[in-house]
């Protein structure tokens, strides 16, 4: 198994990535959280406690299913020279896929994703 990516806390396509890579090798990563003694530390035990609910593996194959197509597409929105309709093509369909996800969560991605572009188009010149 490779070694997991680094999330960046101001680059969102790093933790989506890294949430790709932890539900992929989920029993890999619990295996090893597991191996470590519990009274060693209390990030140990908790990160021992997420890993043994049920309902954490699940969230998180949540994100890989619904979101992990945004990495890719940051990655190549950041591509330097592309035609700004391009850019757009890419944006739209990121917004069109986002508007597929079902649930609270999805209702919640979409209305920031409005007032983001709303903001966006607002302080524009």
């Amino acid at each position: 198994m490779k070694l997991p990516p680094e999330p960046v806390l101001t680059k969102w396509g790093t933790w989506i990535e890294a949430a790709c890579f932890n539900i992929e090798h989920f029993k890999e990563v619990k295996s090893v959280i597991d191996s470590f003694p519990g009274k060693s530390a209390v990030s140990v035990r908790e990160a021992q406690s997420a890993f043994s609910e049920s309902k954490v593996q699940c969230q998180l194959a949540y994100i890989p299913s619904n979101f992990g197509f945004i990495a890719d597409n940051i990655i190549k929105l950041e591509t330097r020279g592309m035609p700004l309709n391009t850019s757009l093509d890419i944006v739209e369909d990121v917004k069109s896929k986002l508007s597929a996800v079902e649930g609270i969560v999805g209702i919640g991605v979409m209305k920031n994703l409005y007032l983001l572009w709303e903001e966006t188009l607002d302080s524009r010149p």
